[in-house]
């Protein structure tokens, strides 16, 4: 007896269900739409590029090229974040089979561009990312930088003071 077409096996009734998925399917739609455009991506990355002084208006097919991956990236999470289950069963010539849900293998080829046309672009993830603010090492090396007066040597034999 095949299980698979009497759904999925749950305690819960069957109204619960279909209304859990009508909302997970709408979750993932505003997931999508709060997702940025194609031209929103663009923008950042040529205002990165011009502040690394090396845009020009002949890297424009590559720009958009990345700021397309950006974009199938971002719509791939959200609906990533909105799957149940990994795998999707997949009606072959043979039976069925289970498969991997196609949304992994957007994701994965998205993320294989943007690697691509970020290294072509010479752009860093933290440069896209708007780099990080608060650097916890710079600005400890800022507080001892401004305490530190004079560097105090310490030589073999000679007893220690106390530099502060």
């Amino acid at each position: 007896m095949d299980l698979r077409n009497f759904g999925p096996i749950s305690r819960e009734p069957p109204e619960i269900s279909r209304i859990r998925a009508k909302i997970d399917k709408k979750t993932i739609k505003i997931l999508q739409n709060m997702a940025k455009s194609v031209a929103d991506h663009k923008k950042e990355i040529v205002r990165q590029l011009k502040a690394n002084g090396t845009y020009s208006k002949g890297l424009d097919m590559q720009i958009i090229s990345l700021a397309s991956a950006m974009r199938n990236l971002e719509m791939a999470n959200a609906q990533i974040d909105g799957l149940t289950e990994t795998t999707v069963w997949e009606t072959t010539r043979y039976g069925e089979k289970l498969a991997p849900h196609p949304v992994f293998k957007i994701a994965k080829e998205a993320q294989e561009m943007i690697t691509r046309q970020m290294k072509a672009l010479g752009l860093t993830a933290e440069e896209l990312a708007g780099g990080v603010d608060d650097d916890p090492l710079a600005d400890l090396t800022k507080k001892l930088n401004k305490k530190r007066k004079t560097p105090v040597v310490i030589k073999p034999g000679e007893p220690e003071t106390d530099a502060q």
